[in-house]
Parts: structure tokens; sequence; C-alpha cells
């Protein structure tokens, strides 16, 4: 299996699949199996599918919106909005197999034909994929992980991160095949010839503030232990929203380093967590989310910091690594997801977060996306959509 990455961040969209194009022939022995694409949505998403469709008409394809650029091996790449970043790989002995359906009516629906269609793609149908790798437009992540958990159960790893835009305006699209869709699903079902190591985590830690949830709708949390959410939120964080609590804007930017944490499991009795990331304070004094809350879970209030969101790149990696035998496998290259609010936050730091990957790859070709939401599967099996997460997929040969 060979992988390799191509990218540029020409605002001229054309020039930019000529340059990636370019890139990757130079790279690659031969044209492609699956390639991925991160776009961002200033640019001509439809011409860069297109173009990149008329250069491998018989190469699997998906794509998907990055938050004002991606990151490969080589670095950050986004320059005023514009970037463009290609994964790709070619493997005679594995198969690959991409689909995107809308959601139109029944969203289980969608899910459950996506994932077939991408099996047929692969010429691999009722067979199990060592990976499903995906990205759904923001807003029923839950239900797309429950319903993929429906159809394989957890013994296939499920990994990825919802489409993003720039400037969280619904601008957002993911894509398959020369399809795009605005609101919906799309999959890469991967059946390599290699091993795959995975991880999936939060890298903040938790507080000793904690209260439970005593009203909330899908991702609107009203009150917490019978108090406006925002009220108590604000207090947590010692007027951290103050500002915002009359105000219809967004508290995004405010509350990156302060999100909420739900108790998910444990390992060697050290808990881990899913994460939602406060987005407004709605008109009822309670906190509009990027995921569900549920009446009767306990929220803890979590903390990072702009450290730790720079060097947990790295570790998530170390961690994907770890679940094979490093001793015996050599690192060939790697998927990642990075929310972009994190990426937002330390910005100008990005060639540190790139340089954290690559020093657990050894400069094996990656490719990273700034996501609206990040899903995985946690290393006690359970699937779980959150914000501000970090995931990383390393492929590895004997």
């Amino acid at each position: 299996m060979q992988i390799a990455t191509a990218f540029s961040t020409q605002p001229n969209s054309l020039k930019a699949v000529d340059e990636t194009v370019e890139q990757l022939s130079a790279r690659l022995d031969a044209n492609p199996d699956l390639i991925l694409i991160y776009v961002t949505s200033d640019m001509d998403v439809k011409l860069v599918q297109s173009e990149l469709l008329a250069h491998y008409p018989d190469t699997q394809q998906m794509l998907c919106t990055s938050c004002q650029g991606a990151m490969t091996e080589l670095g950050y790449h986004g320059v005023s909005g514009y970037g463009l970043v290609v994964w790709a790989c070619q493997d005679a002995h594995g198969s690959f197999g991409c689909a995107v359906e809308p959601f139109v009516g029944n969203v289980d629906a969608s899910v459950k034909a996506a994932l077939y269609q991408a099996m047929l793609a692969a010429d691999r149908v009722g067979e199990l994929p060592a990976l499903v790798w995906l990205h759904g437009t923001p807003g029923q992540e839950e239900r797309i992980l429950h319903t993929i958990e429906g159809v394989f159960g957890r013994s296939t790893p499920v990994i990825g991160g919802s489409a993003a835009d720039n400037k969280v305006a619904q601008q957002w699209l993911i894509g398959a095949n020369g399809t795009l869709c605005d609101d919906g699903i799309a999959f890469t079902l991967f059946y390599p010839s290699c091993e795959l190591g995975f991880s999936f985590h939060s890298g903040y830690l938790p507080t000793s503030l904690k209260a439970t949830v005593t009203a909330a709708s899908s991702r609107h949390l009203e009150r917490l232990d019978d108090l406006p959410a925002a009220q108590l939120y604000n207090r947590w964080t010692e007027g951290l929203i103050q500002s915002h609590i009359k105000r219809d804007d967004s508290i995004l930017a405010a509350t990156t380093l302060s999100p909420l944490g739900r108790y998910v499991g444990q390992v060697n009795g050290v808990p881990y967590y899913k994460l939602a990331h406060p987005e407004h304070v709605s008109d009822q004094g309670g906190l509009n989310l990027f995921a569900e809350v549920q009446v009767g879970e306990e929220i803890v209030l979590m903390q990072g910091t702009t450290e730790s969101l720079i060097g947990r790149a790295g570790r998530v990696a170390q961690e994907a690594k770890e679940t094979l035998d490093a001793e015996r496998y050599r690192i060939i290259g790697g998927l990642n997801i990075y929310c972009a609010g994190c990426m937002l936050t330390v910005q100008r730091q990005m060639p540190d977060v790139v340089a954290s990957i690559n020093q657990v790859l050894k400069g094996a070709p990656f490719a990273g996306a700034f996501t609206f939401g990040e899903q995985g599967q946690f290393i006690g099996g359970e699937f779980a959509h959150g914000n501000l997460m970090i995931a990383s997929v390393l492929f590895m040969e004997g």
C-alpha cells in the first residue's frame, strides 16, 4: 500500500487542482485507488470535485469542506480562507468504497443506503470493513453513529468529522464520486491490505464542578440543577460569558478552553469524556451546544490550555501507534480529525501541531481536516460524537 498527500493554497480552484495532481503524479507510482479531498468553502468546491474526477475517473473519491484550511505532514495549508488538501492511496490488494446520501426524510434510511452503496463501490457487500471513515453535515451525528452501530456492531472502528466552513455560516459540503450534498452523510469504507491503529480523545481535564441536566431538548441545554444553564456556566467560569448573556452572538471562541464533559468510561481507573462546545446563550437562558445532552446526565466543566491543544495531536497519534506492536509494524501514513474550534484557538501555532504528529509518524504522509464535530470510538468500544475532540488513524505494515 502506498500513501501520498498533495496540497495547494491557490485561490484559483482550477490552478489548485492542477498543483495537487502534479504533486500526486510525482509521489505515487500509479493512479490512486482512493482520494480524500479536503477543501475550504470559499473555493469553488464543485469545480474542485469535477476536475479531480476528470483526472481520476476510476478512483473512489470522497470530499468534505474543512475550516480555513487543512494539514499534511508538510504543514498547515490555508491562506485567506483558501486551501485544498488531497490524501491518496494505491493498494493493489485492498479495496475502498465511497458514497454520499442526502437526508431526505428518514436519517436511518439514508445512512443505511450510503453504507450499502459504499460496500457496493468497494465490491465487498456483506463484508465488515476495517474502518468506517465518515463525514456528515452538522446536526445528526448521534443518530448516524447509532445507525452504524446497528449495521456493523462495535467490531469495526468508526472515525470521522462533521463538515465545516470558514465562518460557521452553513456553507459546508460533503460529496462522493461526483455528487455534492449540503445536508447528508458520506462514507468511505476501508478494506486495506495493511493494519490499522486508531485513537479518539478529548485531551481536556475534568474540574470538580459538576451538575445534573434537569431540562434539555436535543442540543439545547436549558437547566443544570434547576438553574438556567448559562447562569451556572458563567458562575463556574468566573464570568467568562457575562457579556454574552443578553446578546445574540457566538460564544464559541470564548468557551473553547472550558467545554462541558459527559463521562463515557474509564481505562485503568482514569475516566474519559465526550465534550460539548457551548455555541450561544439561548433566549431562555440556556446554552445551545454542538452535541446532544439528555435529562439526567451529569455535566462536568472541563478545562484545557493552548499548550495541551498543540501537543495532544501527537499524543493521540502515539496512542493509535500503540494499539499495534511498534516493533513489528512501520507507519506508512495517517489520517487525522482535529476540531476546528481548537485549530482556531492555536492557528498561529499550527506548525507545532503538525510537528507533534510528524514526531510520531516519522515523516510518513498524513492529512487532517478541521471539523465542526468529531466522531470516533473510545478505547472501551463506545461510539461517540463530541466537540473539541481529536482522532487519529494510522496505516501500518509489517
